[in-house]
């Protein structure tokens, strides 16, 4: 019909609704997995840390 009425416009809002029903507008799911002993080795490290050690790390003074 919009191509009858000779309405650009309505042609492009309508294969935008038709792409979000479809799903072509989700954005790609990314996944960043920390894999490894670093990981671990870096929490027990940050575990045992004093709370005073933290802060200052916190604070970027270390």
């Amino acid at each position: 019909m919009a191509r009858l009425a000779g309405d650009p416009g309505a042609m492009l809002t309508g294969l935008r609704d038709l792409s979000r029903m479809m799903g072509f507008n989700e954005p790609e799911a990314v996944r960043v997995a920390v894999a490894g002993s670093g990981a671990a080795a870096l929490a027990a490290k940050f575990v045992a840390m004093s709370d005073a050690e933290l802060i200052a790390l916190a604070g970027g003074s270390v």
